[in-house]
């Protein structure tokens, strides 16, 4: 037991001096590091920081005329709308009325005319909606009462010596 014992003892031994020795060498071979400092200057002078701004520029008009035609195309599109829904709401349309409804929505646009076209378009769309819903109520109600008559007329038929349905 004290072989193996002092057989430890020399390797700790051997162990201590070969990482004492590389430590050494670690701070011997050490090479020293030097800060390295990075400066950003944003300035008028630089040629890249005024071909970004430009470039940023060209984008941003570019997106600001596609925004503002995409819109002008909605307007387009809601007027086409509610065109469709007049001429729908009077039933028909000469190509009078036609050339008439073009002109009220063309370069000499009658906003308050538009309005009130709307308006009326939109009271004529409720009423309809009522009408249909009311109809349908109505229809409802008669077919409850012409089953509640048939179920009326059965038990009216019905003799007092027939058997009770179990």
């Amino acid at each position: 037991m004290s072989e193996i014992h002092n057989e430890q003892r020399k390797n700790q031994e051997k162990v201590e001096n070969l990482f004492c020795e590389t430590n050494d060498t670690i701070r011997k071979n050490a090479v020293k590091t030097s800060n390295i400092n990075h400066h950003f200057s944003l300035s008028v002078e630089s040629p890249y920081t005024l071909g970004s701004f430009f470039v940023m520029f060209v984008i941003i008009v570019i997106l600001s005329v596609a925004l503002y035609f995409s819109v002008r195309t909605d307007k387009v599109q809601a007027d086409n709308d509610l065109k469709y829904r007049y001429v729908k709401m009077k039933g028909e349309a000469t190509p009078e009325q036609l050339v008439e409804l073009e002109n009220l929505f063309g370069p000499n646009r009658d906003n308050e005319r538009i309005e009130q076209m709307r308006e009326d378009v939109e009271t004529y769309e409720e009423a309809v909606q009522r009408q249909a819903t009311l109809t349908e109520q109505a229809r409802l109600k008669e077919q409850a009462a012409r089953e509640l008559d048939s179920k009326a007329k059965s038990i009216k038929d019905k003799s007092i010596t027939d058997e009770p349905k179990k």
